[in-house]
């Protein structure tokens, strides 16, 4: 039996979220994943998983600011310009502030293409990697076995 593993999954449609954390769970023995639905979410966050950082996050590259409420927190500057297209791109930069969390390996899972992704470079780097969403569990699997071995 391999050790517990603890993988953050950021994605805003719930569907898929669900798909997601099943998929994984039943895939991976002893896997746990934790459900993060917003940008600001993942922000407001980011002291947590810098403390206690996951084997793996998947990230979804277009998300919600914040969900739907009376309280929604401010958007900053560069949400406003970028938009929800690219907050994936904002999160996994902000992973990469801190020094606790810029370690953590990432799956960039969007239902973008590869070429859509024009300000990355061909190359990425060894602890990101991308994989275009569908609904096959193994592809997912994969890649998440594939990323946290390197580690």
């Amino acid at each position: 039996m391999s050790d517990p593993i603890r993988i953050i999954s950021v994605e805003d449609d719930p569907l898929q979220a669900a798909w997601i954390k099943h998929a994984i769970e039943q895939r991976i023995d002893g896997a746990a994943v934790i459900h993060i639905g917003t940008e600001s979410e993942f922000i407001e966050r980011l002291p947590e998983i810098a403390a206690h950082p996951p084997g793996v996050i998947l990230l979804d590259v277009m998300l919600r600011w914040a969900d739907p409420s009376p309280s929604i927190p401010e958007r900053p500057a560069d949400v406003k310009d970028r938009g929800m297209r690219r907050a994936g791109f904002r999160c996994w930069a902000r992973l990469n502030e801190n020094p606790k969390s810029r370690r953590v390996p990432v799956v960039l899972y969007t239902v973008l293409e590869r070429n859509e992704l024009e300000e990355w470079p061909t190359e990425l780097p060894p602890r990101l990697r991308f994989l275009h969403k569908s609904s096959d569990p193994e592809a997912l699997e994969t890649a998440i076995r594939e990323i946290i071995s390197q580690e």
